[in-house]
């Protein structure tokens, strides 16, 4: 009676430089006006996980990712790259537990967390408040019900927590009305 998935993925991708790209590179303070070790292209690529588990209306999910160069937020975004333009490490993951209570209502909880990694470029880089992500999270509570086949009303209510390589952090609370309409 217990249903099991599993999943595994990966990925890797270059993206070449335009010539734009490669002087504001070598025209940084990190290169000094020079060129010297500044490359053509980027290359991105990691791998993710995950497992889930239901029994009855329990369901159990957790997933994971690690690579180099894919962001916190969206792959290759504005943290990929450090202040040398090289790729530095990201790593992420989410555990959510949700339960069914038939009837079209359900109830879940999820935590998930993506940290990206400072390198010293980033650090000898740093000017005023050029400081990145160190981490990212959200701790989200939700309830949902399926009025029909067609239609689920959501509720959610989410803390987020964002940290930078500082030490300055921020918090959020997200509160979310909503509905998806399937057909």
């Amino acid at each position: 009676g217990v249903a099991v998935s599993a999943w595994a993925a990966g990925m890797w991708q270059t993206a070449q430089r335009s010539l734009a790209q490669i002087q504001a590179l070598c025209a940084s303070a990190f290169y000094g006006g020079t060129c010297v070790g500044v490359e053509s292209s980027v290359d991105v690529g990691g791998g993710a996980y995950g497992l889930q588990l239901g029994y009855g209306g329990l369901t159990l999910t957790g997933s994971g990712y690690h690579g180099k160069g894919l962001g916190t937020t969206l792959m290759i975004d504005a943290d990929a790259l450090d202040a040398a333009g090289k790729t530095r490490s990201h790593t992420g993951y989410i555990a959510q537990g949700t339960y069914a209570f038939g009837q079209g209502t359900s109830i879940g909880a999820s935590y998930g967390e993506s940290q990206a990694d400072e390198t010293g470029a980033d650090f000898q880089g740093r000017a005023g408040t050029t400081v990145g992500i160190e981490s990212q999270s959200l701790l989200d509570f939700m309830v949902w019900h399926d009025i029909n086949a067609n239609l689920r009303i959501v509720g959610e209510y989410g803390l987020q927590e964002v940290e930078w390589h500082d030490g300055a952090d921020q918090e959020a609370n997200i509160v979310s009305v909503g509905g998806f309409f399937f057909w």
